[in-house]
C-alpha cells in the first residue's frame, strides 16, 4: 500500500527476484484478492451459483488460489500433506467451463464463508512463514537453446 493509502499491483517479478521481492509480490497479490472479495456483501453472494451455470459460485474462486498454493508447496516438497483435504478436493480444479469440469458442484452445499476465510488464513501463514526457510531453486539457464537445435 502506498503512502496515500492506495493499493496497487506490484509489477510481475522475474525469475531472479530476491526472496523478499517474491514475498512482497505474494503479499501484494493476496491483499488485492482480499480487497476484491471484501466488496461482496453477505454469505449468499459467495455461495449462490451464477444463473448461466458456466462458472462456480464466487466462494470457489475465493478458496481456489489458496488451494493452488498448497498444491505448489506439495509439488515443491515443502508440504507432505494438504492443509484441508475437503477444501482442496472441491476447490483445486474447475476454473474453466470445459466439458470435463465438474459443474455439478454448483448444486452442492459449499463451506461457510468463515471456513474458507480460515482456510485462506492458514494457507497464507503457511506460505508466508515457510517461504523464508524454503531452499532457493537454481537459477534458470542464461541461454536457452533454440528449438531448431533438436532438428540438427
Amino acid at each position: 500500500m502506498g503512502k496515500d493509502g492506495v493499493i496497487t499491483s506490484l509489477p510481475l517479478v522475474n525469475c531472479g527476484a530476491s526472496r523478499q521481492e517474491l514475498l512482497d509480490y505474494f503479499d501484494n497479490t493476496w491483499t488485492l484478492t482480499e480487497v476484491l472479495f471484501s466488496g461482496l456483501l453477505g454469505e449468499d453472494t459467495f455461495t449462490r451459483g451464477p444463473w448461466h451455470q458456466l462458472r462456480h459460485p464466487l466462494i470457489f474462486y475465493y478458496g481456489h488460489v489458496a488451494c493452488v498454493y498448497v498444491n505448489k508447496c506439495r509439488v515443491a516438497g515443502l508440504l507432505q500433506t494438504g492443509v484441508n483435504d475437503y477444501m482442496e478436493q472441491i476447490m483445486e480444479t474447475g476454473v474453466d467451463e470445459m466439458s470435463w469440469d465438474d459443474l455439478s458442484k454448483n448444486e452442492m452445499e459449499w463451506p461457510a464463508l468463515r471456513e474458507v476465510t480460515e482456510y485462506r488464513r492458514t494457507v497464507y501463514n503457511l506460505v508466508k512463514d515457510g517461504a523464508p526457510r524454503a531452499p532457493r531453486p537454481p537459477p534458470p539457464p542464461a541461454h536457452r537453446p533454440s528449438p531448431r537445435a533438436a532438428a540438427r
